[in-house]
């Protein structure tokens, strides 16, 4: 359809309608105005270089904001991933946790008047399909599935964690496959006014402690040209690095509807399982989500040393 400007004229900016989503990282956020309805998000990173905890931080975001979540889960075992979400709300306070021994390694476990907090925190707003257990569906089933429960569920953020491990393709149909699904993600968000991150892999040139680009993510190009945005997770290699408490950054690098490339130094807290911004005078930017009053993430600073 043409749109003639003299009979349809300007009518300004408006915002999305949709819920906005944080990452609790302030330079990011800031730069991509949060993630906002209807857009997809491709955040690519190395294997253990801290993707799937800077998507469980986003997660716990969304729903202290009131968002459901809908997680398609393609390789991580469900209590694991569950269990360091919680930890990411239910923060240093270890009042709040038992502790598990399993063969040789110690792990926290809420205690049980400590996961009804959890339940009132989540509420409803938290769904898990696990191909590990639904198996391999192709594109349509998995995205009919998805649709489904978006539209019924009014979910604000959609995870696709990972896309080659949802998705079954031959090796030949790969790109093929690859540029259909992040299109249905495109067209569902848009139509259910929701947010879908997808979860991606370098391809095999990229070296550990290298800067990321386009050139860098596995598959099809068409995977970062649909996205609206594309966000780079680095882990830290250099040990004087580490040693002043930085473990890696987070770079922003496709902005469609802002000219903000930007990135930040980002500190792994321990206790917490959270990804924290370093300021540039150093300090680490720790928030946390008051579990007990459920009221949403609240930045403090601290310095780095008091982690």
């Amino acid at each position: 359809m043409i749109r003639s400007i003299a009979r349809e004229p300007y009518s300004g900016i408006t915002e999305r309608s949709g819920k906005y989503i944080p990452t609790g990282l302030p330079t990011i956020d800031n730069s991509l105005n949060d993630l906002a309805p209807g857009c997809v998000t491709v955040v690519v990173g190395r294997a253990n270089g801290g993707k799937t905890t800077f998507v469980k931080q986003i997660t716990a975001n969304a729903i202290s904001n009131g968002n459901s979540v809908f997680l398609v889960n393609g390789e991580n075992d469900e209590e694991i991933w569950l269990n360091e979400l919680y930890q990411c709300v239910i923060g240093r306070d270890n009042k709040l946790y038992n502790i598990k021994k399993i063969n040789k390694r110690y792990h926290k476990e809420p205690k049980e008047e400590t996961l009804e907090l959890l339940k009132q925190w989540q509420g409803d707003r938290l769904a898990i399909l696990s191909t590990s257990k639904e198996g391999l569906l192709d594109i349509d089933g998995l995205f009919k599935k998805i649709d489904a429960w978006v539209y019924m569920n009014d979910t604000g953020l959609v995870i696709i964690d990972n896309l080659m491990s949802v998705l079954n393709a031959k090796s030949n149909e790969k790109n093929e496959k690859q540029a259909e699904f992040v299109q249905k993600c495109c067209d569902i968000a848009k139509r259910n006014r929701c947010h879908i991150i997808i979860v991606v892999h370098p391809n095999k040139e990229y070296r550990k402690g290298m800067e990321m680009d386009f050139e860098n993510i596995s598959g099809t190009s068409d995977i970062p040209n649909k996205a609206d945005n594309v966000i780079a997770v680095i882990r830290e290699y250099d040990q004087v690095k580490i040693d002043n408490g930085i473990n890696g950054k987070i770079a922003i690098l496709k902005n469609k509807y802002y000219s903000d490339i930007k990135c930040c130094n980002t500190h792994f807290d321990t206790e917490t399982g959270l990804l924290c911004e370093i300021s540039d005078n150093g300090d680490v930017i720790h928030y946390n989500f008051r579990l007990e009053s459920h009221i949403t993430a609240d930045p403090e600073i601290y310095l780095p040393f008091d982690v």
